[in-house]
């Protein structure tokens, strides 16, 4: 019998933090995307629906990225940061696209995108904290190989 042996942990693409998030994510950017083609105000789009867009596809962009992190985290020390970015972009991305739709709400929409992100910052502060630390850390001990193989006697200084 033919064993295979895995040694990592496989995410678990049916949970809540598999890809049935996406599903419920492009289908309504989806349904947006079709809502606001179908609005006559945006048939002739102006620059500021332009640049909407394109922050909306950059915010999509972030969660995929973020999304990929997140599964690749997903043993790691900082999963949840990744898992709040992904969070971050997907609500600036609808709240982008209710922007376009609902135009006379964009003040509601930005302000509570910013809370939103004032919120999970304060969550995260802990993991922030820890993720200073290691980058820090790791710098210094950058720094100290580099003073250490400059101080060979056989090394020109450059």
């Amino acid at each position: 019998m033919l064993s295979i042996t895995i040694p990592y942990p496989l995410p678990d693409l049916k949970d809540a933090r598999g890809m049935d998030r996406h599903g419920w994510f492009f289908s309504a950017i989806g349904a947006l995307a079709a809502i606001i083609q179908l609005k006559s105000e945006t048939l002739s789009p102006s620059r500021t629906h332009d640049a909407i867009i394109t922050m909306c596809v950059v915010a999509v962009l972030l969660h995929i990225v973020s999304s990929a992190w997140e599964v690749k985290l997903a043993a790691g020390r900082f999963h949840s940061i990744a898992a709040g970015a992904s969070l971050l972009a997907r609500a600036l991305a609808i709240a982008l696209l209710l922007i376009i739709c609902v135009p006379k709400i964009w003040w509601f929409l930005l302000s509570a995108c910013v809370m939103f992100f004032i919120w999970v910052t304060y969550t995260l502060r802990e993991e922030f904290s820890q993720l200073c630390e290691s980058l820090y850390n790791a710098v210094r001990l950058s720094q100290r190989r580099g003073h250490s193989q400059a101080q060979e006697p056989n090394e020109l200084p450059v």
